[in-house]
């Protein structure tokens, strides 16, 4: 076994060791992660959100490495193992590229990998992000994001019914939804004067949904990144395997990883971060992906930005970063708790951008507030807010140990919000832009503005 091509990986599927679901997760993958940990001394430290200690860093990488050689991936379809070897592991991690291309013309977006300290600012990708969107507001908020100059890639939103009616997963109403919103996306970009933007993602849940837009009528284009998700815990299946290489056949760059759960299979955070390592590490070769994401949630509660959940994502980016050319996506910002035009959403935003840049995150996902569950609270502004701290921390080179301390400051003060289930509602976004103009509203500006000062005071430079 010296290569694996996606011939390999689909002959794997099918005549790699058999094991059934419930074996593979009870006593395979979750016995092997405790074991890591242990073996590994990775140990959660509430204190450092951003990881300081380099050795921890390179050991979670080492975890994540052994996890995937030992356990490999479960294809739930067949029930058979997908097994690398570490030789192979290795010669596909030097061979794959170290960059990724999205857009075109004049828009185009180079996302090269960065390591801890980087100097060169990530890119940003933002949009509803898979939050819920109206039918009635999904051009006017496309656009917010699409107007910004520091917003490089388009994310889309899952926009929630079609002529009054509920979109369903598997549903013709669910293929063209997806249909619509990319196009919408494209008209979004003209207006602003940005046409080869690349979207980035599909919020379709079946493979037909994702595969719909397809084809330059509606206005997906080769410059577009697509995503291919492992399923928890290192298990992938035939849809999977087909939407990721319908990716590849048509050109698209692919974006893939997983989301190991805090409480879940993997355990504590420890477990998840190993776990989040060695799904990119897999992603990278069982979907040929250009960009690696690294994602985790929690089992109580749904956004992105919680101290557990910081220390995760950041940790397991910081050890991919750090180790490997894989370019990574870091999505931290992804799901605020708060809605958007309140303070606490722009501290969510900060803490999470801080973490992400310093720890070598070549591209963030910025989306949507009120924890990714409630429609049209999403904004362009909050993607300006993160693009001009990524740029200052980068442009700054501030150390981790720096960030780790404004992470903290920002943290204390919203925290408590999320332990107590309370976090401020917000504004939908018709109630925080002007919707004729898509411009900010004066009040939204202000705060803005006002928690800048606050960042300038706790030691970030803006230019």
């Amino acid at each position: 076994m010296t290569k694996a091509n996606i011939w390999d990986i689909w002959s794997r599927a099918e005549t790699g060791p058999i094991c059934p679901t419930k074996k593979f997760e009870i006593y395979i993958v979750y016995p092997k992660i405790k074991e890591l940990v242990k073996t590994y001394e990775v140990e959660y430290d509430p204190e450092t959100i951003v990881p300081i200690d380099d050795k921890l860093i390179d050991d979670v990488y080492q975890a994540g490495m052994e996890l995937l050689l030992e356990v490999g991936i479960l294809c739930t379809t067949t029930e058979r193992i997908i097994k690398f070897e570490e030789s192979e592991v290795k010669n596909i991690l030097r061979a794959l590229p170290s960059e990724a291309i999205l857009g075109e013309g004049k828009d185009v977006n180079v996302i090269r990998s960065r390591t801890l300290e980087d100097k060169h600012p990530p890119s940003i990708g933002a949009g509803p992000s898979g939050g819920p969107i109206s039918e009635e507001m999904a051009l006017k908020i496309y656009q917010s994001y699409a107007q910004e100059p520091l917003n490089d890639n388009l994310n889309g939103g899952f926009i929630t019914t079609i002529n009054g009616r509920e979109v369903k997963a598997g549903s013709p109403l669910e293929m063209y939804a997806e249909m619509y919103s990319t196009s919408l996306m494209r008209e979004a970009m003209r207006r602003a004067g940005r046409p080869g933007m690349s979207i980035r993602g599909s919020q379709a849940v079946t493979v037909r949904g994702a595969m719909a837009p397809a084809f330059p009528e509606w206005g997906r284009r080769k410059g577009d990144c697509l995503h291919a998700w492992l399923l928890p815990v290192l298990k992938t299946d035939y849809d999977s395997l087909c939407r990721a290489y319908y990716w590849l056949a048509c050109g698209y760059p692919i974006w893939g990883g997983g989301m190991p759960t805090v409480g879940g299979l993997s355990g504590g955070p420890e477990g998840t971060a190993i776990t989040c390592a060695a799904e990119m590490l897999a992603a990278r070769i069982l979907y040929q992906a250009s960009l690696c994401i690294g994602t985790a949630a929690h089992s109580f509660y749904t956004g992105t930005t919680s101290r557990e959940l910081l220390w995760t994502r950041h940790l397991a980016s910081a050890a991919i970063n750090k180790n490997t050319n894989i370019p990574t996506i870091v999505d931290s910002p992804y799901i605020t708790y708060a809605g958007p035009c309140t303070e606490m959403s722009l501290y969510e935003t900060a803490a999470a951008t801080i973490g992400a840049t310093v720890t070598g995150g070549a591209t963030l996902v910025v989306g949507s507030g009120r924890q990714g569950v409630h429609s049209d609270y999403c904004a362009g502004l909050n993607s300006r807010f993160a693009g001009e701290i990524k740029n200052t921390v980068a442009k700054m080179r501030l150390k981790r140990s720096d960030a780790n301390d404004m992470v903290k400051n920002l943290l204390a003060k919203y925290e408590n919000t999320i332990k107590e289930r309370n976090p401020p509602v917000g504004k939908k976004f018709q109630e925080c832009y002007d919707v004729a103009t898509v411009t900010p509203s004066k009040e939204f500006l202000e705060l803005y503005e006002k928690i800048k000062k606050e960042l300038e005071v706790n030691g970030l430079e803006f230019g």
